[in-house]
């Protein structure tokens, strides 16, 4: 009984989780909340996740999808380990595509200044809401800076009280949908739940 109430709990925070091995899933069109003009939150007991997109509405779309995100550990006792396969991008058509190996950012991205020059404002919110002290920062570092001494991270551990945060890119289809929802689903290691984001990376979201 324990364990049903809390894998209900976590199909109320957020829009899509598995438990014991199944999955509940929210209807795509229902977007996740704002946190600013460009990014969007789900937030539960014990995790906060937040996607930006104004890298990708100023670039249009290209070869690769850019998104920052920001994964915070609200309170807990065991680590959360996330590696690069926690992190998968649904297209409007429900296919799935994994984050891209950091080689192929390197060799085929060109966008990578201008997207950091594009977040600002989105962290200094973060950053009203997450100080440091008494949240950690951690830089994700999937994609380091080409020419940088950092190597790229295959996985980081959160621990209460402890945010990372950093670029996610994906590979776009040659033709990629302008219209309809994108989800970033992100699985923890070695877990059966799965958080996801509801979001419009090329367009503002219509008004009902």
């Amino acid at each position: 009984m324990r364990h049903l109430l809390a894998c209900l709990s976590l199909i109320v925070a957020f829009g899509l989780t598995g438990c014991a091995g199944k999955e509940v899933i929210t209807s795509p069109e229902a977007p996740s909340s704002k946190f600013t003009g460009t990014s969007y939150f789900e937030s539960g007991r014990e995790m906060f996740i937040s996607v930006d997109v104004r890298a990708a509405r100023l670039g249009k779309p290209r070869n690769m999808l850019p998104l920052y995100g920001v994964l915070v550990r609200l309170k807990g006792n065991d680590p959360i380990f996330f590696g690069r396969e926690s992190f998968v991008l649904e297209l409007p058509d429900r296919s799935r595509v994994p984050l891209v190996a950091y080689d192929e950012f390197a060799d085929d991205y060109s966008r990578s200044q201008a997207d950091r020059r594009a977040l600002g404002s989105f962290l200094d919110s973060i950053r009203g809401k997450f100080p440091e002290p008494p949240y950690s920062w951690l830089s994700l570092d999937f994609f380091p800076r080409r020419g940088s001494s950092v190597f790229p991270r295959e996985a980081v551990d959160l621990r209460a009280q402890q945010l990372t945060h950093g670029y996610l890119y994906f590979r776009l289809p040659d033709d990629p949908p302008l219209d309809g929802r994108y989800q970033l689903l992100i699985t923890p290691q070695r877990s059966d739940t799965t958080y996801v984001i509801n979001f419009s990376p090329f367009k503002e979201d219509r008004k009902s």
